[in-house]
């Protein structure tokens, strides 16, 4: 999920396009100078520039590439309405606000199974699933980490793949920033990494050869703001 970007992404348009259209053809074979979108909520912004009267522009979300053809959501910005180009008319991937906008704003409450915020891309040591947290282990690959087994801390990110990671596969874990998942029911209030691999809970370790990771904040049932600490603290029975 996310913002897409690529450098020298421009073109023109091979057919007009009214004010109505959620289909943009540009020219033969200038599809490939555009991004992909493989995964649902992958999109980028695109403006569109008349020929004729470069002052005519308008903002498109496109949220799927298909050769030549790009699946749009018109008026994507407030600034300009939606309105038909020619044939020929300039297609561009720029910077307009509304892409700074987005790169900067962290969504408070994602929908659920979806996440808002900086993301890095890693290969998974097993399989893991969306929400779990991980570690980097010494192969650079990530894997569970577990509050009773000090090797695997901290844990520093979390799996926000819908349909999770396949060990060997690479995929994509949240650095911060905020994430939903239905089966989540928390109360307002700190969660901490679990006794359970990858998982999370409000009750802090406090057995003997325990670790105690603040990983974020519950903002609601299903929400987190996951900002792990990676500070741990080993906790011990009073003697």
């Amino acid at each position: 999920m996310g913002l897409k970007l690529k450098n020298n992404s421009f073109g023109s348009l091979g057919a007009e396009v009214n004010s109505a259209q959620t289909t943009i053809t540009l020219s033969l074979a200038q599809g490939a100078r555009f991004p992909e979108y493989p995964n649902q909520n992958d999109y980028s912004y695109v403006t569109l520039q008349s020929l004729a009267n470069p002052e005519e522009v308008e903002v498109v979300k496109v949220t799927g590439r298909n050769g030549d053809v790009l699946t749009v959501e018109r008026g994507a910005s407030p600034e300009y309405q939606a309105r038909t180009f020619a044939a020929g008319d300039f297609v561009f991937l720029g910077q307009p606000a509304e892409a700074l906008r987005d790169m900067f704003q962290i969504d408070s409450s994602p929908a659920p199974g979806t996440f808002s915020g900086p993301f890095l891309v890693f290969t998974a040591k097993r399989r893991i699933e969306f929400g779990e947290v991980v570690y980097m282990d010494p192969d650079f690959e990530v894997d569970k980490a577990d509050a009773d087994a000090v090797g695997t801390l901290p844990g520093f990110y979390m799996c926000v793949e819908a349909d999770g990671v396949d060990a060997g596969q690479q995929g994509k874990f949240l650095k911060t920033g905020t994430v939903t998942k239905s089966s989540w029911n928390w109360t307002g209030g700190m969660v901490y990494l679990s006794l359970n691999e990858g998982q999370l809970t409000q009750t802090p370790p406090s057995a003997d050869g325990q670790y105690v990771q603040p990983i974020g904040i519950a903002t609601a049932s299903s929400t987190i703001n996951f900002d792990p600490s990676f500070l741990t603290i080993e906790t011990k029975t009073a003697e």
